[in-house]
């Protein structure tokens, strides 16, 4: 009884003739890079390295030397070319990354090497398949377990490492305002150690935002007032704006108008006889801004000297001044919406160059019938664009006379009959 039999000769030696010629052909194209990475020859991959070999060349495959050491599971090669610089998310003819290679082999050790090292894990194949995707569609639930829990232990690595690098950013941060504020300790405790106008300016002009800034301003008037010097006093309001806020009222109301019409010229002006009514009109003349007195401070006024229609003109004065401030702002902000109006329709004449460009570059069939008016098409093109165009003008600013004027420049720049 024939127990088995044994199948023609030429049933073994056709496959094996070809996986032969197919494997040769492989070899043929890798190269010796390559062939030491999948070897795990670590030796000869740094001394082709050192001898100026690329670490990504690739084979007829688009495989590099990466994708050889992944394949095979050699993670002490893939090492050493990553170290080397190699590029972690190249990919081959089929879009296959390293950590593909390393997945469909179930080679663990290897894949968190390259995720270690920065590989992208979320990479699709020419399937649409990542590679745990991969790993899964092999069953190897083993892999995805340790190379999930190890990616959860990279990114918890990579959160702390950035949660230190901020407190140290803070840290340094802290430092530094901690220094600052010793240096303006020092600085302060000086220029109250001299009690000088001088001191006290010098240290108000090297900390601009020291925390004692406040008190060096109320230093400095109080030496101003047992000066009693109205022109440095006049100088140093200039210099810090904040000191008018520490001085007494009738000093700080003396500093306060126009150069040439202050409260203190105005005064003394009225001293030397010219009349109320003349000073009132001159005020108003100026249109330059005072300040919204308050009831106290026009009482200090009136006691300073100063009549009701000359207190008058200098409320008078800083109302036009405001007005006039608030209509400049209004119109700096009518320019800026006009210009992104006018970028708005600019933008629109472009599409619609762009949409003819388009419609001239398409051929039209020989079939088709011709149209007998060929600006048709152009001119549609000009109607929705001006419909657009007003649409947006219906938003502009200025009520019905800037909506008409955004409007009259929309229907000029997009004719439509």
């Amino acid at each position: 009884m024939r127990i088995f039999s044994i199948a023609h000769p030429r049933t073994f030696i056709v496959p094996i003739v070809m996986l032969s010629m197919y494997l040769l052909a492989g070899c043929a194209s890798m190269s010796s890079l390559q062939s030491a990475a999948a070897r795990n020859d670590t030796a000869t991959i740094n001394n082709m390295l050192a001898q100026g070999s690329y670490v990504d060349t690739t084979d007829g495959g688009g495989w590099t030397a990466l994708h050889w050491a992944a394949d095979y599971g050699k993670t002490e090669a893939a090492i050493v070319l990553i170290q080397a610089g190699a590029n972690l998310d190249a990919r081959d003819n089929n879009n296959w990354t390293s950590l593909h290679w390393a997945a469909v082999h179930n080679h663990a050790e290897t894949a968190i090497a390259l995720i270690k090292a920065g590989a992208d894990i979320s990479l699709k194949d020419n399937s649409g398949n990542t590679f745990i995707q991969t790993a899964r569609n092999k069953g190897y639930t083993h892999f995805i377990q340790i190379v999930e829990r190890e990616t959860q232990n990279i990114t918890a690595a990579a959160r702390r490492e950035q949660e230190e690098a901020l407190r140290m950013q803070r840290e340094q941060r802290e430092a530094e305002q901690r220094r600052l504020e010793a240096e303006d300790n020092r600085a302060f405790e000086a220029a109250g150690n001299t009690g000088s106008v001088e001191a006290w300016s010098a240290y108000l002009k090297t900390a601009p935002s020291g925390s004692h800034r406040t008190d060096a301003l109320k230093n400095l008037a109080a030496l101003l007032v047992k000066a009693g010097d109205p022109a440095l006093t006049a100088n140093m309001a200039k210099d810090y704006p904040g000191l008018i806020d520490h001085l007494p009222l009738k000093l700080s109301l003396a500093l306060i108008g126009p150069p040439g019409l202050t409260v203190a010229e105005v005064v003394e002006i009225k001293g030397q006889g010219l009349e109320d009514r003349l000073i009132a009109a001159q005020i108003r003349s100026t249109g330059a801004a005072y300040k919204k007195f308050s009831l106290k401070e026009i009482m200090e006024l009136k006691k300073m000297g100063l009549s009701a229609d000359v207190i008058e003109a200098m409320i008078d004065s800083t109302t036009k001044a405001h007005e006039k401030q608030a209509e400049a702002e209004k119109f700096r902000k009518l320019e800026d919406d006009n210009m992104r109006q006018q970028a708005e329709l600019e933008r629109m004449r472009e599409d619609r160059d762009r949409l003819r460009s388009n419609q001239q570059a398409q051929p039209t069939p020989a079939a088709a019938p011709q149209p007998e008016n060929p600006s048709i098409a152009e001119n549609v093109a000009n109607c929705v664009a001006q419909a657009a165009a007003i649409e947006v003008c219906n938003e502009a600013p200025g009520g019905f006379l800037g909506q008409a004027i955004c409007k009259a420049a929309a229907k000029a720049s997009f004719p439509c009959n």
